[in-house]
């Protein structure tokens, strides 16, 4: 898988990322650790429920999921 990637669960073959007019298929679904930089130094915070697509090129993050959980 991804460095800082965990799978908790397979994707099913409808399980599609649309962007634009290209699909990308879902491989599986985890959780992932990333490190942020915050005022009070390097943190890491843990994602879930996140989908792993090989060969979509960005990351993605819910804004409106990231403030619910105190992160602005």
């Amino acid at each position: 898988m991804r460095s800082g990637f965990k799978k908790t669960r397979n994707a099913s073959i409808n399980d599609i990322l649309y962007a634009g007019k290209t699909t990308y298929h879902i491989k599986a679904f985890g959780t992932a650790v990333i490190t942020v930089n915050t005022p009070q130094g390097k943190k890491t915070i843990e994602l879930l429920n996140v989908a792993l697509a090989p060969g979509f090129m960005t990351n993605l993050v819910s804004l409106d999921r990231l403030n619910a959980k105190g992160v602005h």
